[in-house]
């Protein structure tokens, strides 16, 4: 999505967040983030404790199950991606279920932009990286995958990217 000026430095959370408000008033979907879990340890310390992903929810009588991440490079490393993350999208697409990951793309001559990315794809480029292929999905891979823009009045419209891609 091209930030508009009233959006700039919010964080692509707070967008979503937001988005998902939006949604939910609509009554076009019910999302939400999921609490990271934490583990309590001695002197009163938290430490956080792998989890699984983002945000999950229900859109058209379906679960819907994503991971946000940002990147300040032209491409997405899948490194921020990290196993447990992996492994919860694809039982969830196995399971039926929508899951795709939403990437921040915060540099390069462009503004900043959200690439809608399907767990189909997102797989291809994962079993390309663990079979010694590219470890990240490049800029023009990027440019491929749907822009997720304003639309329907909601903030970052990421479900509408979604049916446009016949996903939903």
């Amino acid at each position: 999505m091209t930030l508009s000026h009233a959006h700039r430095g919010r964080s692509l959370e707070d967008l979503i967040n937001y988005a998902n408000d939006q949604y939910r008033a609509r009554g076009i979907a019910d999302i939400e983030k999921q609490p990271v879990p934490a583990r309590f340890i001695g002197g009163g310390r938290v430490i956080p404790v792998k989890s699984g992903v983002d945000y999950e929810g229900i859109f058209q009588g379906l679960r819907v199950v994503f991971e946000a991440k940002q990147t300040h490079l032209k491409s997405f490393p899948l490194r921020l991606v990290k196993d447990h993350q992996y492994q919860r999208l694809l039982a969830a697409s196995v399971g039926g279920h929508r899951s795709f990951l939403l990437v921040e793309v915060l540099a390069g001559s462009k503004r900043a932009h959200v690439r809608l990315i399907p767990f189909q794809d997102l797989d291809y480029y994962w079993c390309r990286a663990k079979a010694g292929g590219r470890a990240s999905i490049s800029a023009d891979e990027l440019d491929e995958l749907p822009q997720v823009t304003q639309g329907r009045g909601i903030v970052l419209d990421y479900l509408g990217a979604l049916e446009r891609m016949g996903s939903a």
